[in-house]
């Protein structure tokens, strides 16, 4: 694999004086920073100078910091230590000083001074310069290998202020995700509120239509377009459209919460945040922009037509449709019909108010893959693992697992000890695909590995903060591959077992067109990870997420029919088997056996099996998540309690959601703002996928959420179907009466996250932990 170091270059200062008198001497600070992996071989920067600048007669300095610095050097600047270095040759090229610096290992900054004696040439513009860096080892990311400053010899006298403005040195950091390839694609749904609408009105008066439009997702609708046909009678110079806009809790079936043709049982309408286009004119259809339409929204759209001096006298089947910049998954629900005619004055309110086919806007969105994913590494990848016998960690090939496991534990992460432990391999399951991804990662600073994955392989990717303009964010937790970038951190092991960063050195599509098999063992842990890696240098975490869904966008409704599947076959018990000490709040969770009774029928699908409790022993309602389904949803949880001391045991309060929702979430930019995605990703030419949704904990419908929540962006689907299994909950436990009698939920109960493993018998309480070596071997029959 080649060396690279990722080199970063800023200036310390924005303004340089060149208006000093003859003989004094203005000196240029740049800071240069090697990310890494490797060592930077025979660095070379150049820096722009300008009039009254003695090139000739050029002193340097050159200092490095004492200290390893962060993945954000700016935040470290002022709290270094400099050490001197000798002073580097320089020369001068046009307008340029070129100066050669020694190599630069890994996590190192250097501090370099160029010292100008005045000349008695006067200079009177403001000149912008430019110091870049380069170097013989190869470059990941060049973008932050240039930095700008000002020459000027009009602020003499406005004192230090001025003169000490800091340079650009956040260009030292990397906080953007922009070398992640997005493709959008979304599931619009468009449907009239009213089945008809009169144009036979008197002169002056006004007709109305009113289109609902829904966006199902996965990702946001960019600038959608609606075209919506009209007749005569209707005077199209004299239109105007506004619009309203309301949440779809879960994203799921709008037409349920419409009680008759215009109205709703259960949401209030809200005015469309940026408004809307101003209509134009296209044959006999109007045409409106409107703003981007992101998952789980609708909005209702109103095109309102004044009546002129033309008698029409025919029905008229008009026809609205709806399109975005966005791939569309499902064409056949994107357009929809109405009646306007002239022939129905007195038929009354009945008549006018019958509803559109509002149906049309429910349903799940249709998979964007034909083909099921895969996920884990290739069969020779190795994994470290604990031998039985043994007490230091080893490590064996993928393929090699299946015959060990009666013998072999995984060596995993803990997340509430924050480090490594052994734990069970319940078995190992194989898969093939033709695509696969070849990631680079470097655990010691000094050795590259290399391994194939599939795509949507999770990997723990170490929390960090995104500067986003004046905005920081903070992205977490278990991503796929294919959403990764070259210079992410990765949580893993280091070569003296302890916990590190690996850095990403490279990631690139396998294109050797073979079909790529692949193994991925189960593993019992609150977090289901273990560590891919070369023993001696090291390895990062990944995760063993469901298989057996489609590639492409999150499809809600059949994720929680792969739950249902789960959760049918777990059963609750108050005696755990021998040898376990008591479970926590009195009950375990084992595999459904032949000779159990039957699981009482219920209406609609379940959610969870009917035997878990319902509420823990403090009268708390439970929530449950499985862990295989949204492991960044779970993780972000066990964050915001274990680490950011949020509260384990919330409040109830729905109708504060909204607000509290604005005032987390709210706070941070959609992915398309985050990830900076130019027009190419936008139109799914880049062929790739990869979304990011904001998740929080607490949740809005706590009092605890709000502005004080711990909101992490993670991969679309897992939030999106937290979201869902969550609310078919709480739905469930509102209804009256319950199964064990209890009374409804109500508004200020208390509840709690508890987070179910199919291959565990034990429930996780978040805020109790639990014991993760609990297991029973489902039946072979």
């Amino acid at each position: 694999m080649t060396t690279s170091a990722d080199l970063r270059i800023a200036s310390k200062r924005a303004y340089y004086d060149n208006d000093k008198p003859y003989g004094d001497s203005e000196t240029i600070t740049l800071y240069i920073y090697n990310a890494g992996p490797d060592t930077a071989s025979a660095p070379t920067v150049t820096a722009g100078y300008t009039h009254s600048m003695d090139y000739n007669n050029v002193s340097t300095s050159l200092q490095k910091a004492q200290e390893q610095v962060g993945k954000q050097p700016s935040k470290d600047l002022a709290s270094l230590t400099w050490t001197n270095l000798t002073s580097p040759s320089t020369h001068y090229e046009g307008w340029n000083m070129v100066t050669t610096l020694p190599d630069i290992s890994p996590g190192t900054i250097l501090q370099l001074g160029l010292t100008f004696p005045m000349t008695r040439e006067e200079s009177y513009d403001d000149d912008t310069t430019t110091a870049s860096v380069t170097s013989n080892t190869s470059d990941p990311r060049q973008s932050n290998n240039s930095t700008t400053y000002i020459i000027t010899p009009n602020h003499h006298n406005d004192g230090s202020s001025y003169w000490n403005t800091p340079g650009d040195v956040g260009n030292l950091d990397f906080n953007g995700l922009t070398n992640v390839q997005t493709v959008s694609q979304c599931d619009l749904r468009i449907a009239s509120s009213r089945a008809r609408y009169n144009n036979n009105l008197p002169f002056g008066e006004a007709e109305t239509l009113s289109l609902l439009i829904f966006n199902a997702g996965p990702t946001i609708a960019m600038s959608p377009v609606l075209t919506a046909g009209y007749t005569t009678s209707m005077d199209e110079t004299l239109m105007t459209a506004f619009g309203e806009q309301v949440w779809i809790p879960d994203g799921l079936n709008p037409s349920t919460f419409f009680s008759g043709s215009d109205t709703t049982a259960d949401i209030k309408w809200q005015s469309i945040v940026g408004g809307l286009g101003f209509p134009r004119v296209d044959g006999w259809n109007a045409v409106v922009n409107l703003p981007d339409l992101p998952p789980s929204i609708l909005y209702r759209i109103h095109i309102k037509f004044p009546m002129n001096h033309t008698t029409t006298y025919k029905d008229y089947t008009a026809t609205a449709s709806i399109t975005s910049q966005a791939k569309e998954l499902d064409s056949s629900n994107n357009s929809t019909t109405y009646v306007i005619t002239p022939n129905h004055n007195n038929d009354g309110d009945a008549y006018w108010n019958a509803p559109g086919n509002i149906s049309q806007l429910d349903g799940p969105t249709t998979p964007a893959g034909s083909q099921a994913c895969s996920t884990g590494w290739l069969l020779d990848t190795p994994m470290i693992v604990q031998i039985s016998g043994d007490d230091n960690p080893s490590q064996i090939p993928l393929k090699q697992l299946e015959g060990q496991i009666s013998t072999t534990k995984a060596i995993s992460y803990a997340p509430q000890g924050l480090n490594f432990q052994a734990k069970a391999v319940t078995g190992v399951e194989y898969d093939t695909s033709a695509q696969g991804m070849i990631l680079s990662f470097c655990s010691d600073g000094v050795n590259t590995q290399s391994y194939t994955a599939h795509p949507d392989t999770l990997v723990y990717l170490d929390p960090f903060s995104v500067t986003v303009g004046q905005d920081t964010h903070r992205v977490a937790y278990w991503i796929p591959v294919r959403m990764l970038w070259v210079g992410a951190g990765l949580r893993g092991r280091s070569p003296t077992g302890g916990m590190t960063v690996a850095y990403v050195t490279d990631i690139k599509a396998d294109t050797s067109g073979d079909q790529l098999q692949s193994a991925e063992p189960g593993i019992v842990s609150m977090s289901h990870s273990y560590v891919v890696g070369t023993l001696d240098q090291g390895g990062i975490l990944t995760h063993n997420p469901k298989d057996d869904q489609r590639c492409g966008n999150p499809n809600v409704p059949a994720i929680i029919a792969a739950v249902v599947a789960v959760a049918n076959n777990i059963v609750a018990t108050t005696t755990p088997p021998p040898g376990i000490p008591d479970p926590p709040h009195g009950y375990s969770l084992r595999y459904r056996r032949p000779d159990d009774p039957n699981t009482p029928s219920q209406s609609g699908p379940p959610v969870l099996p009917l035997d878990v409790p319902r509420r823990d022993e403090d009268e708390n309602w439970l929530i449950y998540l499985y862990e295989e389904d949204t492991p960044a949803a779970v993780e972000n949880a066990r964050v915001g309690v274990y680490e950011m001391g949020l509260p384990p045991v919330l409040t109830y309060d729905p109708s504060g959601a909204p607000t509290r929702r604005r005032d987390s979430t709210g706070q941070y930019q959609s992915q398309r703002e985050l990830l900076q995605l130019t027009t190419q990703e936008l139109s799914g030419a880049t062929g790739t996928t990869g979304q990011l949704d904001r998740d929080e904990y607490p949740p809005a419908i706590a009092s605890q959420g709000g502005s004080g929540a711990l909101v992490s962006y993670i991969e679309a689907g897992d939030n999106r179907r937290a979201g869902a299994l969550m609310g078919q909950q709480f739905n469930n436990y509102r209804a009256n009466p319950q199964p064990d009698g209890h009374a409804p939920l109500q508004p200020g109960d208390g509840f709690r996250y508890a987070v179910i493993h199919e291959n565990m018998f034990g429930v996780e309480y978040i805020g109790d932990g639990m014991d993760e070596d609990q297991l029973e071997e489902p039946p072979t029959t």
